[in-house]
């Protein structure tokens, strides 16, 4: 499978017209995963900004690793120079899952940190969106790590992540200040999805293509991916664009959750992601973008 194979849900998503408008250059988009293989042709040898996060901290490295090729898959789909929703945004990658020592609560709070306290040179600081297609079982007892996720998260920042596969909505696309989403099987919602109300309202929140979505694999080749890890970058893609085309958004799920506003979803409870390119224009003639 070659990356081409996502023009369909390119076009699905409304990308496609919307690059018209942006391709997502000035967004900082964060990926929490299990990091990236910057050799792949996705990214043509570019190294974001990276990091191995765990209990223990940060470690910024100027050498980027994927410890199981999740991330890479992922991040192809956010960011990827040919199948990417947001192929010129800025990146920064926090490897956590696999990572020796890491793969915990505690390691992707710590992620979520280091994402939200980067440094940029317009004289912003952290990621404008930050993608988790990772979950935990809190078992229940997630009121501490909502309190410490949210007062991360006060500063700013959209967070996107994968609802799960099967079962309950998983945290962290269980906190209630996050954007979970779901997987689409074509039209329709994928067999496998998670789905529920959690965090004061029925979840997922936006649905995305989830099925079969080609992605990068290994340094060189791509493959057909399945699940919610692989619908969310859609969503985090799609923020980013709308943040370049006007850096003074302020998204959050009710932002989302509106036919005015650059995302919009379609008529009924399913909220299928869709860019509106002529709110995008709009949003960037009038932001001066």
């Amino acid at each position: 499978m070659r990356g081409g194979a996502n023009n369909q849900f390119l076009n699905a998503v409304g990308a496609a017209t919307a690059h018209e408008v942006t391709r997502g250059a000035g967004a900082l988009v964060g990926v929490i995963d299990s990091g990236i293989d910057s050799r792949h042709r996705e990214f043509n040898g570019w190294v974001p900004t990276f990091a191995v996060c765990s209990s223990r901290g940060a470690v910024v490295s100027s050498r980027t690793v994927d410890y199981t090729g999740h991330g890479t898959a992922v991040t192809s789909i956010v960011a990827g120079r040919h199948i990417g929703v947001a192929p010129e945004c800025d990146l920064a990658v926090a490897a956590v899952t696999g990572v020796p020592g890491g793969g915990d609560l505690e390691s992707f709070l710590v992620a979520m940190e280091w994402l939200r306290g980067l440094a940029r040179g317009d004289g912003r600081t952290g990621a404008d969106v930050i993608l988790a297609s990772l979950w935990f079982d809190l078992d229940g007892n997630d009121a501490d790590a909502n309190e410490r996720l949210g007062a991360i998260l006060t500063s700013g920042g959209l967070l996107v992540a994968a609802a799960g596969n099967g079962g309950p909505v998983t945290w962290p696309a269980a906190f209630s200040g996050a954007v979970a989403v779901g997987p689409l099987d074509g039209n329709s919602i994928a067999s496998n999805a998670s789905r529920g109300h959690v965090g004061g309202r029925e979840r997922p929140d936006l649905w995305a293509p989830g099925v079969a979505v080609s992605a990068a694999f290994g340094y060189r080749g791509y493959l057909p991916m399945t699940g919610s890890s692989f619908a969310a970058p859609f969503v985090a893609g799609a923020a980013a664009l709308v943040m370049a085309a006007n850096p003074k958004a302020q998204l959050g799920f009710k932002s989302l959750d509106s036919h005015q506003r650059p995302l919009r979803h379609g008529v009924g409870r399913e909220r299928r992601l869709y860019i509106d390119a002529d709110s995008l224009r709009s949003t960037s003639t009038s932001s001066g973008a």
